[in-house]
């Protein structure tokens, strides 16, 4: 389950290359993960209303729904999210991951988000 829209997404493009130029816990990589963040917010919002948003489970819309609300209101979070979604877009997709333990592997399916400790800790 790979989609064009999520490797065409500036965020993601962005937040791929944050994690490539960035150290986890820097000011460089609070920035560049809070400017990615719009488009993949929007991309988010395009792809869970209408026709399309009838298509993804009911859960997943509520924690991505809090998730995005809840960075704009709890700066502890959002800074947990800021260091996480550069791993979070460059595990998930298509082509291969450019860092960390995994590097040069694919990228994974979106189904495996679900078992992801990163992403299971941000629902925390």
């Amino acid at each position: 389950m790979y989609f064009d829209v999520w490797e065409k997404n500036p965020g993601i493009i962005a937040m791929r290359d944050v994690l490539l130029t960035t150290e986890p816990n820097t000011g460089g990589r609070m920035r560049g993960a809070q400017q990615a963040f719009p488009p993949i917010k929007a991309l988010w919002l395009q792809m869970s209303s209408g026709v399309a948003g009838l298509a993804i489970p009911k859960p997943m819309k509520e924690v991505m729904g809090t998730l995005f609300d809840r960075i704009s209101r709890d700066k502890e979070f959002a800074i947990r999210c800021y260091n996480t979604f550069p791993i979070i877009a460059d595990r998930y997709g298509s082509g291969t991951q450019s860092k960390g333990r995994d590097k040069g592997k694919p990228r994974l399916n979106f189904v495996k988000m679900a078992d992801d400790p990163i992403c299971r800790g941000l629902l925390k």
